[in-house]
């Protein structure tokens, strides 16, 4: 197994990261300064707009139903092609007794080896996404007595909205027809599905009330669409167990004039969101649960009526210092692929090969095996991307 070492800090690599540190300091600490000098005035603005709220009561009614995620490396190159593999799981919540240990929790793994798939990030996410929802798919069609799917990650990435089909990989198009499955399943059994956002990089707060923020706070306005993402400002603005709603994806909502208002994708969201009509019904908020200092979004299409504000006390009263809802903590954790572990797969693939070839006599060159699943570039120590 390769070890990596880690590289020497040389007196000239730390004296240069200091000097280029210092410089891109000022640039830092005008964004937190610009940042500052519009908060107060931009939440004043949202809680008499009636967009920002606080959540004050215990939910009402108890999500009972399965937390999905999934987790991956970026490709690793090999000779013979890229390899990649993709762990994607389910967690009960609450759990149930039971003999049955797949009631509770499940695991799968995608793995693939090939030339022909391109090693886009966005194709290798999408993989990973398309395995997540048919393990949802086969749950909420099998499992009776739940109301509620949670996923980590949006219900269907936003990125998607602003494709042509005709330029997506084919990866992205099977995550659509997947999705599209997916929530006409839940629609038909009444069951809520819940995506809970980490990385928050949207600009929804700056875009969707635009109307309401460009006139205040002047000349600040077109500075905080460069600088503020929601999980910047909404971090800052929001205190805890407070909420800002941005609506539906219908009429002149703050969640559909910032997702419409792109200067150059606009139209194609607009033709999706028009094309796919379940996004209309998407309930979307940003979330600063209260044990947490940071911001969370949350999407909601709620089949089950559970009731969005419901949902997001629900989210806030079981939200850990990382914002999420322990489940999916956990979930997460469940199909964490470790640093070595594509490694490791890598040479028992090796070791399945020669096995295989060896019961069938086909060739004796074994050394051609480790040759062709050797890494391509062995100047590069791996270092994966976890997703």
């Amino acid at each position: 197994m390769y070890i990596d070492e880690e590289r020497e800090i040389t007196p000239e690599l730390l004296s240069e990261l200091s000097k280029t540190l210092t410089e891109k300091s000022t640039l830092v600490i005008d964004t937190i300064t610009s940042l500052l000098n519009v908060r107060d005035k931009i939440r004043s603005l949202l809680i008499e707009l009636g967009a920002l709220r606080k959540l004050k009561n215990n939910p009402e009614k108890e999500i009972i139903g399965y937390a999905i995620d999934s987790s991956f490396v970026q490709v690793l190159p090999l000779v013979i092609g890229d390899f990649f593999i993709v762990t994607a799981g389910y967690i009960r919540y609450p759990r149930i007794s039971t003999k049955d240990k797949r009631k509770n929790a499940g695991l799968e793994v995608g793995v693939r080896i090939t030339n022909n798939v391109s090693s886009s990030l966005r194709a290798i996410s999408a993989y990973a996404h398309i395995i997540e929802r048919k393990i949802g798919l086969e749950l909420i069609k099998k499992e009776e007595g739940i109301n509620t799917l949670l996923i980590d990650g949006p219900i269907l990435p936003l990125y998607l909205y602003y494709i042509p089909e005709s330029r997506m990989y084919d990866e992205e198009k099977q995550l659509l027809s997947i999705t599209d499955k997916l929530i006409r399943e839940s629609k038909k059994r009444d069951i809520t599905l819940v995506g809970v956002v980490k990385r928050v990089r949207s600009r929804f707060i700056a875009k969707g009330f635009r109307k309401t923020l460009e006139p205040e706070i002047k000349e600040y306005f077109s500075k905080l669409l460069d600088i503020a993402n929601d999980k910047s400002l909404g971090s800052l603005i929001l205190n805890n167990s407070e909420a800002l709603i941005f609506g539906r994806l219908i009429g002149t909502t703050p969640i559909y004039e910032s997702i419409v208002t792109e200067e150059e994708f606009g139209g194609v969201a607009d033709k999706f969101i028009r094309t796919h009509q379940w996004t209309q019904i998407i309930d979307f908020a940003i979330l600063k649960p209260k044990r947490s200092r940071q911001v969370i979004s949350i999407e909601a299409l709620d089949f089950a009526d559970m009731g969005f504000m419901n949902i997001l006390k629900w989210v806030d009263l079981h939200a850990t210092h990382t914002g999420c809802p322990q489940i999916l903590d956990y979930v997460d954790r469940y199909v964490q692929i470790s640093s070595g572990l594509i490694e490791i797969a890598r040479r028992l693939l090796i070791k399945i090969i020669a096995e295989k070839i060896k019961q069938k006599k086909e060739f004796k060159e074994f050394e051609v095996i480790e040759m062709l699943l050797d890494y391509a570039d062995l100047q590069k120590k791996y270092a994966p991307r976890m997703g």
